[in-house]
C-alpha cells in the first residue's frame, strides 16, 4: 500500500494515475481506479469498489466480504483516489 497526501492541486491523482498506468502489464487481472469523491463515510467504499469492480449485486450481504472474496486469487491495482478524512 502505498499513500500520497498533500493540498489539493499538487498532483496527486495525476500521480497515482501515471503509476497505474505505468503498472497495467504487471497486473494481469486488471487495474482499477475507483473515485470516492462521492463517499461520504467509510463503509460506504467497500461498495464503491465493489461498483468499479461490476460485481453482482452485493446489496443483502458485506460488500467487504464481496470485494475480498472477488480480488483474494487476482493480481488487481486498485487505486482509490480523492480519499479524505
Amino acid at each position: 500500500m502505498v499513500t500520497l497526501f498533500g493540498p489539493g492541486g499538487v498532483g496527486k491523482s495525476r500521480l497515482a494515475l501515471q503509476i497505474a498506468s505505468e503498472s497495467l502489464d504487471r497486473y494481469r487481472d486488471g487495474v482499477w481506479l475507483v473515485d470516492l469523491n462521492t463517499v461520504s463515510t467509510g463503509s460506504e467504499v467497500a461498495g464503491a469498489v465493489a461498483q468499479v469492480l461490476r460485481l453482482p449485486d452485493v446489496s443483502g450481504r458485506d460488500a467487504a466480504t464481496a470485494v475480498i472474496e472477488a480480488t483474494l486469487h487476482r493480481t488487481t491495482l486498485l487505486v482509490l483516489d480523492n480519499c479524505s478524512p
